[in-house]
């Protein structure tokens, strides 16, 4: 904190009112947690002595309580210490001779903020696939085209890729002949594999990774529809704290 200046009125002096209003300085800059108070302090006694004194030993005799100047002795009073000698400080200052003193106060309770040595984007970049429905003989077909879109979108040096809703949906080609209820609960016994195989991705490529809608058996045997997200960087998330996923109620974040 820099101070400019503290004025009491002559009518109130006395009271120790200016003591006060140094101690709320203080107050305030160990409740902000600065370092320190620093201020430019005029001599206003100093003309008396500088026919026989430097300002350096006027300085060192108000420190030791030799000689009394009414900024200074204060100044000290209140745990300020000299840093540095100033010279024309103010040059209209007779009383001082144009000398001042760099004060400094120190908050013994501050605390250094430790610095992240990271590089913050101002943006999240998003690829967004746009997959086409086509038939896949094997799961390891599916993974294959989904490693080319990971593959490109990581190029871009893009932040997360994103698949769409029911990416997976071709896989339940295998279970036409079933009712739809079943034939969706075969297409979630992959879902584990894609989330393993998505994982592997998500570290090969260094990218974030979001597949939106799969279909999930949990524990109590009930069907689930989830979004997963694959995170490799955490501090894009916190990045992302304006940007919403907008889910329908059947839907949960894993």
């Amino acid at each position: 904190m820099y101070g400019i200046e503290v004025f009491v009125h002559p009518d109130y002096r006395g009271l120790r009112l200016a003591r006060r209003l140094y101690d709320a300085r203080k107050e305030l800059s160990e409740k902000l947690n600065l370092k320190s108070i620093v201020f430019g302090g005029h001599i206003p006694n100093y003309h008396k002595f500088s026919d026989t004194l430097s300002p350096k030993y006027y300085i060192q005799k108000v420190k030791h309580k030799e000689i009394f100047d009414p900024v200074l002795t204060f100044q000290m009073s209140n745990n300020f210490h000299v840093m540095k000698m100033v010279k024309n400080y103010l040059n209209d200052d007779t009383e001082s001779e144009g000398y001042a003193v760099l004060m400094q106060w120190n908050n013994i309770y501050h605390t250094k903020k430790k610095r992240r040595f990271s590089i913050r984007k101002p943006v999240v970049r998003l690829g967004l696939v746009q997959w086409q429905m086509r038939s896949y003989k094997t799961f390891d077909d599916l993974i294959e085209q989904a490693e080319y879109f990971v593959d490109a979108v990581s190029d871009y040096k893009s932040d997360f890729v994103m698949f769409p809703e029911f990416f997976n949906a071709p896989l339940v080609a295998a279970y036409n002949h079933l009712p739809v209820a079943k034939a969706i609960r075969e297409l979630a016994k992959y879902t584990i594999q894609i989330r393993d195989k998505f994982s592997e991705l998500a570290i090969s490529y260094n990218i974030n990774i979001i597949t939106d809608s799969m279909p999930l058996i949990r524990e109590d045997g009930h069907l689930y529809i989830i979004l997963v997200i694959y995170v490799v960087e955490m501090e894009v998330l916190k990045r992302m704290k304006n940007f919403t996923l907008h889910l329908t109620r059947l839907k949960f974040t894993e």
